[in-house]
């Protein structure tokens, strides 16, 4: 796996924003540096007792669960299809080359901002 493989810090933040918590291999620190998964020094899974990043399958990387400092970072797959899962509007894509694949996310972004916004409007519209 590459980093071209790993969602851009912008767009994960951005996911996390609209209400991406979905298990992820890796993460972005807040300077937007994406983290080694299998360096386990100074990670949030840094407690007594462990002696790698990932003591077992159930310990991936979850927005609710990051310190404020870090976000989760999906593969392009998981992202496009969270997408179509989270926002019934959107059908879900595939990952193609990279330079499609940040047009695409950012396209997604925008779009599901909007869906929120319109939802929130709605939601106090009818009360």
């Amino acid at each position: 796996m590459t980093k071209q493989d790993i969602v851009s810090y912008h767009a994960c933040i951005a996911m996390k924003e609209l209400g991406f918590n979905e298990p992820c291999i890796t993460s972005y620190d807040n300077e937007g540096h994406l983290r080694n998964p299998f360096d386990y020094k100074n990670s949030e899974f840094d407690k007594p007792g462990r002696n790698q990043y990932f003591n077992d399958c159930d310990h991936m990387v979850i927005n609710s669960t990051c310190r404020n400092n870090f976000v989760a970072a999906p593969v392009w797959s998981q992202a496009f299809r969270w997408f179509g899962d989270e926002f019934s509007e959107f059908e879900r894509m595939s990952a193609h080359d990279i330079e499609h694949n940040i047009k695409a996310i950012h396209s997604l972004i925008d779009r599901a901002k909007e869906i929120q916004r319109n939802n929130e409007i709605h939601s106090k519209n009818t009360l």
